[in-house]
């Protein structure tokens, strides 16, 4: 807990979490909200920054390598890097209320597809019971109350604790490490899902975990991302 967090426990007042001024909407003041790294335009496919509408020359080239259509709110950059970090290894949760706040009113407005369902990328539970919070399903709630779409995240379970992906090198080994990791007791025929997730680096994980709700029915999948990482 950083030192604004302590100034707000004390009674002081609503103090931006970045600068210590006053907050002017979901803990951050104006000034410091406008210098996020937010992605104005991002690829069609993959959500990378992209400073045209269109589809990037990755991806144009792949054609399959993003099967669901990736939503990134935010480039992987500082501050959004410390902020994340700490609400997902710090029980930062005044830093997730930050970014629940800023991601859930930035997907209400930027989502394509309207969704039927909000599914957050699930922990395993070893790992839940380590952290006490799935950061994922936090920002789901967020994104779902902002949108007026339910949230479906006991129905999905991770049946793998596997090794995290930032500790693995770009390329097919991220998607080794996630194959089969994921099971759905949902029914989900004819639904459009959007995926929620607080990091999408290589893609790996909400592919895997894609497929696997694509397998209970699911008619279309998009991926809402907090932040998006260059690949």
């Amino acid at each position: 807990m950083n030192k604004w967090s302590w100034i707000r426990r004390l009674g002081w007042g609503e103090i931006c979490l970045l600068c210590g001024g006053p907050a002017h909407r979901h803990g951050l003041c104006a000034e410091c909200t406008r210098d996020l790294p937010w992605i104005g335009i991002g690829c069609e496919v993959c959500g990378l920054p992209l400073t045209a509408p269109g589809v990037c020359g990755p991806c144009r080239q792949e054609p399959d390598r993003h099967p669901y259509r990736i939503h990134g709110v935010f480039a992987y950059e500082c501050p959004i890097r410390s902020l994340v970090t700490a609400f997902k290894f710090h029980q930062g949760l005044a830093e997730g209320r930050v970014l629940a706040g800023l991601f859930a009113t930035a997907m209400a407005v930027r989502a394509g597809t309207r969704p039927d369902v909000l599914v957050p990328v699930p922990l395993h539970p070893g790992r839940l019971r380590q952290r006490g919070y799935n950061q994922a399903r936090i920002l789901a709630h967020a994104v779902g109350r902002e949108m007026g779409v339910a949230v479906q995240g006991d129905g999905v379970k991770r049946l793998r604790n596997t090794t995290p992906q930032t500790a693995i090198g770009m390329g097919r080994g991220r998607h080794s490490n996630v194959r089969g990791a994921f099971h759905c007791e949902l029914d989900l025929k004819g639904r459009v899902v959007a995926i929620v997730d607080d990091v999408v680096t290589s893609g790996a994980t909400v592919r895997a975990l894609g497929d696997t709700l694509m397998k209970c029915g699911a008619e279309h999948i998009e991926v809402y991302g907090c932040a998006r990482t260059p690949l």
